[in-house]
């Protein structure tokens, strides 16, 4: 117990700590937590630090079981956002089918980490309800509805979303915000060298308008 009390206090002050002490501290949990301590591990759920989402998924991935799938699975469906963020990022290293539809209602929770995780693990399951279900909200009129889709599709990580998300940023008013989804879904270049003249101009469309995002948008790196 007071080990896991120490962990939940060095990731309460996970801003004061420099990159590669995160790392080292990271890959020390991992190896502390133990199928002794694994219960009170679920204590480090209580309050989200997404620098240690990783860290923690991959430690109780390591004890992967039909009885832990299905904790988590309980705590996607009745614990905090916070616990939930955990839970579906564990399912980012556990591909259980089971989970799916927990994960689904997850990705429509209004916490966006919660949401990211949810959309990888069911892009990991190739779940096609819920690609299908954002696909389809894409064309939604509602402009943050639609972010809220592109965002989805791209952490979900089907590149044939690419050109439907383009379409999405082509007729919204807040093309900056999904251009950059489109650049964490596929390498923008690329799409230049496509043989279709619609998809390539709403490729430059889509860089122009990162461009347009940075910085208060987007990062650099996003480019």
């Amino acid at each position: 117990n007071s080990d896991i009390e120490a962990w939940q206090c060095l990731m309460e002050n996970t801003d004061a700590l420099f990159s590669y002490v995160k790392e080292k501290a990271g890959q020390r949990l991992i190896q502390a937590i133990n199928k002794d301590n694994l219960e009170n591990a679920f204590n480090l759920f209580k309050k989200h630090e997404g620098d240690w989402d990783d860290y923690i998924a991959e430690a109780f991935s390591q004890f992967s079981s039909p009885e832990l799938n299905y904790k988590m699975i309980e705590v996607l469906k009745n614990g905090t956002v916070e616990e939930q963020t955990y839970a579906a990022r564990y399912f980012c290293y556990v591909n259980e089918p089971e989970a799916a539809e927990a994960l689904f209602e997850a990705s429509k929770k209004y916490y966006l980490p919660l949401r990211n995780n949810a959309a990888e693990a069911l892009g990991n399951l190739e779940h096609k309800e819920s690609y299908e279900f954002y696909l389809n909200t894409l064309k939604s009129d509602d402009e943050w509805v639609k972010i809220e889709a592109a965002q989805f599709l791209a952490n979900y990580g089907n590149r044939e979303a690419t050109t439907a998300i383009l379409e999405a940023m082509s007729s919204s008013g807040m093309a900056e915000l999904i251009a950059g989804e489109i650049a964490m879904l596929t390498d923008i270049h690329t799409l230049f060298l496509e043989k279709d003249e619609k998809t390539k101009l709403l490729a430059l469309e889509a860089l122009d308008n990162i461009i347009s995002g940075i910085p208060e948008i987007w990062p650099m790196g996003v480019v």
